[in-house]
């Protein structure tokens, strides 16, 4: 997956994350073609930094002009016509907005489950070319083809090589309502509006750049969006269905934590360690879901979400 970087190596940069191993699990990340591993997610993506450096000083690949300024996870549904006939189909969508040397702005959608990406003039346009070249990619294809990639469930994440002062991160989420849509903070009560993700977005950080957030916790770094597919033991059977939840470590007042959002159940959770907080948010899903029907589950997740961070400036 291409990100991007500035002439001298550093940027924001899109990342893929693997959590891997049993007995003695690690992290893999991944960009470009740049790998690291690490015993726990933030010393991975730490190694992926310097071997990104590394990676483009020895010109395995050549920096990107552009600079990411707001990224959006949701699913693209594809519609696929495969031997054993025609399906839709959800795939996980990484979306961000872009914006080149000479100040042109783009949108640009990748699939990490099969690496495939588009171009777009806004973001509906880019979901909708992804998904346009996501359904050829399948066109023929078995069931069992696609069986094969499609449990795939990387974590997604960014990771700034150059520090942007001043700017700060709040998790968020962008939903459509009413014919427009509507962006939501995780961490404060403040809601905005727009006629397109975006807009929505960035009404959403006017209304954040005007709030006491002095005593609230500060973000490090960017969330890291995991895919929980989480067994639900419901009234009629134990059924397994797929979460979207992003997780943010903070300091700030307190000592440093983690902590995740699971907008589709209403949950929130801390903990001290990356793997505590996912591990306890995969239990409390659980928790929530429990001898429900399948038709309250349904109704819970008809409803698509895109994860995003709100970029607020500090004065």
């Amino acid at each position: 997956m291409r990100g991007t970087a500035s002439d001298d190596g550093t940027g924001k940069l899109d990342a893929i994350v693997y959590r891997a191993g049993k007995s003695h699990p690690f992290y893999v990340s991944e960009h470009e073609v740049s790998f690291a591993r690490g015993s726990d997610l933030q010393s991975c993506l730490a190694n992926l930094s310097r071997q990104i450096l590394e990676d483009v000083n020895t010109g395995m690949y050549p920096p990107v002009n552009k600079d990411i300024y707001h990224t959006f996870i949701t699913t693209v549904d594809a519609s696929l016509d495969l031997r054993d006939g025609r399906r839709r189909q959800p795939f996980i969508c990484r979306l961000d907005e872009t914006i080149d040397r000479h100040g042109c702005q783009s949108f640009e959608a990748q699939c990490p489950t099969n690496y495939l990406r588009e171009n777009g003039r806004s973001v509906a346009d880019a979901m909708t070319r992804l998904g346009d070249i996501i359904s050829a990619r399948y066109d023929g294809e078995s069931v069992t083809d696609l069986m094969r990639e499609l449990p795939k469930r990387p974590m997604l994440t960014s990771i700034n090589l150059r520090k942007t002062p001043g700017v700060r991160r709040i998790s968020a989420l962008v939903r459509r309502e009413n014919g427009g849509y509507e962006a939501e903070s995780l961490e404060t009560d403040d809601r905005a509006r727009g006629s397109n993700p975006l807009s929505a977005l960035q009404n959403l950080e006017k209304s954040l750049s005007q709030a006491d957030l002095r005593t609230a916790p500060v973000m490090q770094g960017e969330p890291v969006y995991c895919t929980l597919d989480v067994p639900l033991h419901l009234k009629e059977n134990i059924s397994i269905r797929r979460f979207f939840v992003p997780v943010s470590r903070y300091n700030g007042h307190s000592p440093a934590f983690y902590a995740s959002h699971v907008p589709q159940a209403g949950i929130s959770i801390r903990a001290q360690t990356f793997d505590e907080v996912v591990e306890a948010t995969r239990d409390a899903i659980a928790l929530e879901f429990r001898e429900k029907s399948a038709e309250e589950v349904d109704e819970t997740l008809k409803k698509s979400v895109m994860l995003t961070a709100a970029r607020v400036t500090m004065n």
